[in-house]
This record gives structure tokens, C-alpha cells and sequence, in this order.
């Protein structure tokens, strides 16, 4: 796959200044493969670095935590806060440099924090309180104490 770099000057966001699609890098984008991930993440940085913008510049104007946009930058998944918070962020972050990147799910981290686990069926049995009384022992009392009275 390829990922699509737009020519443009200005913000870097894609402000296409010949107005032309150019190939900027091949990246073999393997299936949940943690280098690929990473790989995506220090072309992202490189592309940053060589438009000089800042990690600061590029939260503020994505609304992406420098934290996280680091986290993509070195492949660190297990640090975003979910997977559609990463999916989106990783787009964001791509649209906002200019660059393309393939719509292959391989690409999006499988496991990030924050994921939600297999569900699992927890049975939690109700107690009583000691001295709390059963309906059924009232009941049987207040009968009881009927039958006596009549």
C-alpha cells in the first residue's frame, strides 16, 4: 500500500500548492504487526519535523493531547485511550500534516487501553443482614398470632 503525501505550502494541512498528488513513501502495512504501527508513526513525525511544526502547533490545532500524538509517533498504542479514539486521532493527525493514509484497518491498533474486555457473566447472590427478617417469618408470626387472638 501507499501512503499519499498532497504538495502544499502554508499550515500543513494539506494546502495543495501545485495542486498534485505525489507519492512520498511505500510502507508495507502488515496486520496487526507492531513495526508497521511504528512505522507510520516516525513517518508522521518526519513529515512534521520537515514542515517545522510542533507537537504544540499540531495539538492545538487537532485537539490531540501531545501525549497521545507522541504515543503515535513512536507506535505506542496501549497508551491512547481506545480504539476510536485512535483511529480517529491517527486521521486527524495524517489530515492535518497532509498525508493520505490507506483505508486498510491494519493500520489501526487492535488492542489500545481503554478496549473493552470479553464480556463475562458474574452471578452475585443477595444477603441478608443479620436481624433482618424474611416476608415468609412475618407472616407466619402475624398468622399465627391471628389463629391465638380468635
Amino acid at each position: 500500500m501507499r501512503i499519499i503525501e498532497k504538495i502544499g505550502t502554508g499550515t500543513g494541512k494539506g494546502d495543495s500548492g501545485t495542486g498534485g498528488d505525489v507519492v512520498a513513501e511505500d510502507l508495507q502495512i502488515m496486520k496487526d504487526d507492531a513495526k508497521s504501527r511504528e512505522e507510520i508513526g516516525q513517518y508522521l513525525k518526519r513529515v512534521r519535523e520537515e514542515k517545522g511544526i510542533s507537537l504544540r502547533t499540531v495539538a492545538e490545532e487537532t485537539k490531540i493531547r501531545v501525549r497521545y500524538l507522541k504515543a503515535l509517533e513512536e507506535g505506542d498504542y496501549a497508551t491512547l485511550p481506545g480504539n476510536v479514539y485512535a483511529r480517529g486521532f491517527l486521521r486527524n493527525y495524517a489530515r492535518f500534516l497532509g498525508v493520505e493514509l490507506p483505508r486498510h484497518q491494519s493500520i489501526i491498533p487492535t488492542k489500545a487501553r481503554g478496549e473493552v474486555p470479553e464480556q463475562q457473566t458474574v452471578v452475585i447472590k443477595p444477603t441478608r443482614r443479620p436481624g433482618q427478617r424474611s416476608g415468609l417469618r412475618v407472616l407466619l408470626l402475624l398468622l399465627l398470632a391471628g389463629i391465638v387472638v380468635i
